[in-house]
C-alpha cells in the first residue's frame, strides 16, 4: 500500500516514515518537484516545529478519522538528501542527526535499517556506546536477548511519610527493562533505540552473565544454622534470627568477616550485586 503525505491540495508519495515523541526521525517521499519543495519548506520552518497536532503536513492514516501530524524538532538541523529519479520525480529524504554515529553517546543510539536480521554496525556501536567489554563473537545472541524485556529483582530507594516525616526507604522491587527497543514507523524502514546507561546497562550485565553463566556459585549446605544456608570456599550465606524476624547474611570466609544483613535473600542477593558486585548463583542454577 502507497501511502501520501499532504500539504493543503498537495500530496506526494510517502515511502518511509518514523516519528518521535518532539519531532520526526526519518522521512522518505517521492514526487514532483514543486510539491516536494512545497512540503520541505512547510516543515523546515520555525513556525512548525515541534508542533505535530497543528501541523499543516498530515499523512492520512486508513480507518482513523483523523491524519498524522508531521513535524521536524525544534532546534535540530536534519540532513536533506534529494535525487533526481529517471521519471523526473524528486526522492527526497530527511534525517535527523540522531541516527547518524555521530550522535551515538553512553546512553545509547538509534539504528535505521531495511534489512532483516542484525542492522550493519550493531556490533561496533555498541561495542563504543556500552560501558562493559565485548566480544565480537557475541554479536548474535546480544542481538537477540537485548529485544527481550530483562526481569529481574532489584533494589529501590524512594522517599515516603512516617509519622510525618519524609524518609528514604529502599525495597526490593520487580525491574524490567527491554535494551532494544523497536520504533513505530510507516513504509519498509526499521528504526531501534538502543539503550545503555542506568538500568539498561545492568539488563545488558544481566544478559552477558545469563548467556556465559558467570557468577559466583554457591551449594546448599542443611547442616548450617536452622535451616539451609548456601557455601563454598570463599562465601557463605546464612540464615539468621534478627531481632523479631528471620533473616539472611553474607559473610567472607577467609576472615569471618559478614558483609551483608538482609530481612530475605532475594533481598541480600540484589545487594550483593548491585552494591558489592557479587553475583551469587545458588545451587538452584537461578541468577541472581
Amino acid at each position: 500500500m502507497i501511502r501520501t503525505i499532504e500539504f493543503g491540495t498537495l500530496s506526494a508519495m510517502l515511502i518511509d516514515f518514523v516519528d518521535s515523541g518532539d519531532g520526526l526521525l526519518y522521512l522518505r517521499m517521492v514526487g514532483n518537484e514543486a510539491t516536494v519543495n512545497a512540503i520541505w519548506a512547510v516543515l523546515s520552518s520555525k513556525e512548525h516545529r515541534s508542533k505535530k497536532w497543528s501541523s499543516p503536513v498530515k499523512i492520512p492514516i486508513p480507518g482513523q478519522s483523523y491524519a498524522k501530524g508531521v513535524a521536524l524538532q525544534k532546534s535540530v538541523v536534519y540532513k536533506t538528501l534529494r535525487t533526481r529519479l529517471p521519471s523526473g520525480m524528486i526522492d527526497l529524504v530527511l534525517l535527523h542527526p540522531r541516527l547518524t554515529v555521530a550522535e551515538d553517546a553512553p546512553s545509547g543510539f538509534y539504528l535505521l535499517t531495511y534489512d532483516d536480521g542484525i542492522p550493519a554496525g550493531f556490533f561496533e556501536r555498541l561495542n563504543a556506546s556500552l560501558s562493559i567489554p565485548l566480544k565480537a563473537e557475541w554479536e548474535a545472541w546480544l542481538w537477540e536477548q537485548g529485544r527481550q524485556p530483562q526481569t529481574r529483582q532489584a533494589l529501590k530507594t524512594n522517599t515516603v511519610w512516617e509519622d510525618r516525616q519524609r524518609v528514604e526507604k529502599t525495597e526490593l522491587a520487580e525491574s524490567i527493562e527491554t535494551p532494544i527497543q523497536r520504533l513505530d514507523s510507516l513504509g519498509q524502514v526499521v528504526c531501534y533505540s538502543v539503550h545503555c546507561d542506568g538500568p539498561y546497562r545492568a539488563a545488558w550485565l544481566q544478559i552477558i552473565r545469563e548467556q556465559l553463566k558467570l557468577g559466583i556459585r554457591l551449594e546448599m549446605d542443611p547442616y548450617i544454622g536452622e535451616s539451609n544456608g548456601y557455601v563454598n570456599d570463599t562465601w557463605a550465606i546464612l540464615p539468621v534470627s534478627l531481632s523479631d524476624q528471620e533473616g539472611w547474611r553474607l559473610y567472607h570466609l577467609p576472615d569471618d568477616e559478614m558483609l551483608l544483613e538482609a530481612p530475605n535473600l532475594p533481598y541480600l542477593l540484589a545487594e550483593a550485586r548491585d552494591n558489592l558486585g557479587l553475583p551469587f548463583l545458588l545451587e538452584e542454577g537461578e541468577p541472581c
